[in-house]
């Protein structure tokens, strides 16, 4: 966790302050280091104990792609 910006405690002891949060709210810290970048056809899988997994495939759209958003 050393390498984290924002600790996640002190993370979320300061957006309870702003807002109230309540059992099961996500709060999204975004991508550590090391993460690679995103490319055409990776499947992004979350898996949540208990609740299930969801998974999405990442496609590229526009100019660069050769392709258009469907």
């Amino acid at each position: 966790m050393i390498d984290l910006f924002f600790q996640p405690a002190a993370l979320a002891s300061r957006l309870s302050h702003a807002m109230t949060l309540l059992p099961g709210d996500i709060i999204s810290c975004g991508t550590g280091p090391g993460a690679l970048p995103m490319r055409d056809g990776v499947t992004i899988e979350v898996v949540i104990g208990g609740s299930g997994t969801l998974a999405n495939t990442y496609a590229e759209y526009g100019p660069s792609s050769g392709g258009a958003r469907a």
